[in-house]
């Protein structure tokens, strides 16, 4: 009796391990499957809307009236409402200017390319788009403050 237990314990620890090899294989191959990368569409939408609440909502390092110059969408909104006002020394218009696409620059996937307009103004490095609307994803805003609203028209396209 003693022979054929020894063999027995053998055999259940190959199959215990058997089994776990292919626990482990099938849980492999689940995470694998539900792990999708975000390309396409869905990417361009999650990129783009983290990208513009991001940067409305961004501290602009300009001092002088809080309302005014805090963040980037106090900027852009005192550069189409009051235009020649100063935060710091410079003007609102001066810096709505620039300094959206300093940011964008930044936090932009380096497949795409965008185009900013806030008001009637479009930022300096802003491509146009109008020929091409494949792989492309546009968000529109408004900045509304004291009943006048800034409208924000943010766009990104495949290279």
């Amino acid at each position: 009796m003693n022979i054929n237990k020894k063999p027995m314990k053998a055999q259940t620890m190959l199959i215990t391990l058997i089994l776990v090899i292919l626990v482990v294989i099938g849980t492999i191959a689940v995470l694998l499957s539900t792990a999708s990368v975000f390309r396409g569409e869905d990417y361009l939408k999650i990129h783009t809307t983290s990208l513009v609440t991001s940067l409305l909502r961004t501290d602009s390092g300009y001092a002088g009236d809080v309302e005014k110059c805090k963040t980037i969408a106090e900027i852009l909104y005192c550069s189409q409402t009051t235009p020649s006002w100063r935060c710091g020394d410079t003007k609102c218009e001066d810096i709505a200017d620039t300094l959206p696409d300093l940011y964008i620059q930044k936090a932009l996937d380096p497949k795409l390319d965008y185009s900013f307009k806030y008001g009637e103004k479009t930022t300096a490095l802003s491509k146009n788009f109008s020929n091409r609307t494949t792989g492309a994803y546009k968000i529109s805003q408004k900045i509304s403050k004291r009943g006048q609203d800034v409208d924000i028209v943010f766009q990104v396209i495949q290279k």
